[in-house]
């Protein structure tokens, strides 16, 4: 049975529930979070914040300005589409300002550790559920101390989710040449320009840098940051299976979730790799698979074999 926690008082007298705990999902791009995030909306005992991605800790920090941006260009947008309606400015628009600005609300706290604005944001809609989530991958690549912020609030809880490292760059290669082509892209086009850009990633060394590909790394702050029993790792590869969200539920003390294993999300058109081009992206990864191999022996799924 879980403990449920004591409510902690924050800057502007926000404070967290003490009828909730907290729950941060992060991992590697493309590594299932989007669909893990379908599954638990299902659940009544889980309250999600409107944003499915918060991306509150990684913009903080500075290690995401690019989300930033985004978003005050979505809004820089809406302005414009306010100006061109007039006076009578369509309510659709209005609900778009409004949810964007309440987001942006998130940041500015009169101190590094003040994370006030953030709470009341993650607090919006909140109907007295078990748990309150932030599923945003990003956060995966958070230094120490942060990861040690993230646990004070709401006694929280983390899954860090792995994905075969060669099978995730591949999956995000391909979103991003796709994304940059266009939908009118041929089959051909697709695999000459994914094959093209994973090579020059190789060739530079960007992409042994790849931080949120750094599984190791980020299980080491993991464990230095957070107690042992308020984080859990799973594998992509098994994600998708009844045993596997049961016990995602229970380390969440939840009920079980009763939804359709339908199909993962955002697979995008699919694109061969080829063996050779596999074997190289082996090679850069090398280091990661040695050691999920280490720590976790016979249960690393078969397909970070292949």
């Amino acid at each position: 049975m879980i403990q449920m926690p004591i409510a902690k008082e924050f800057a502007n007298s926000v404070t967290f529930p003490d009828t909730a705990r907290m729950f941060y999902c992060i991992g590697a791009q493309k590594a299932g979070t989007t669909w893990l995030y379908q599954y638990l909306s299902r659940s009544t005992d889980v309250h999600f914040p409107p944003a499915k991605e918060v991306h509150y800790f990684d913009i903080e920090t500075g290690q995401n300005t690019l989300s930033y941006d985004i978003r005050l260009k979505a809004l820089r947008q809406i302005v414009e589409t306010l100006e061109a309606q007039g006076n009578s400015p369509k309510q659709e628009t209005l609900d778009r300002l409004e949810n964007l600005v309440s987001l942006l609300s998130i940041h500015g706290g009169q101190t590094a550790t003040d994370h006030a604005r953030y709470i009341r944001y993650l607090c919006k809609g909140y109907a007295g559920q078990k748990v309150i989530a932030d599923i945003t991958p990003a956060y995966a690549i958070l230094p120490k101390r942060k990861f040690s912020e993230m646990a004070e609030i709401g006694n929280a809880k983390f899954l860090f989710i792995m994905r075969d490292p060669v099978a995730r760059m591949w999956s995000q290669i391909r979103m991003g040449v796709s994304a940059r082509l266009g939908p009118d892209v041929t089959q051909s086009e697709l695999q000459l320009a994914c094959i093209t850009h994973a090579e020059t990633l190789i060739a530079s060394g960007r992409m042994a840098r790849v931080e949120r590909a750094d599984y190791l790394s980020t299980l080491s702050r993991l464990e230095h940051a957070v107690p042992d029993d308020h984080w859990r790792t799973i594998f992509y590869e098994n994600l998708f299976n009844p045993k596997s969200l049961d016990n995602i539920c229970r380390f969440l003390n939840i009920k079980p979730v009763q939804a359709p294993l339908s199909d993962h999300v955002n697979r995008g058109k699919p694109v061969k790799l080829p063996t050779d081009l596999r074997e190289k992206m082996r090679s850069v990864f090398a280091s990661q698979y040695d050691g999920i191999r280490k720590r976790y022996g016979s249960e690393v799924p078969a397909e970070w074999r292949v």
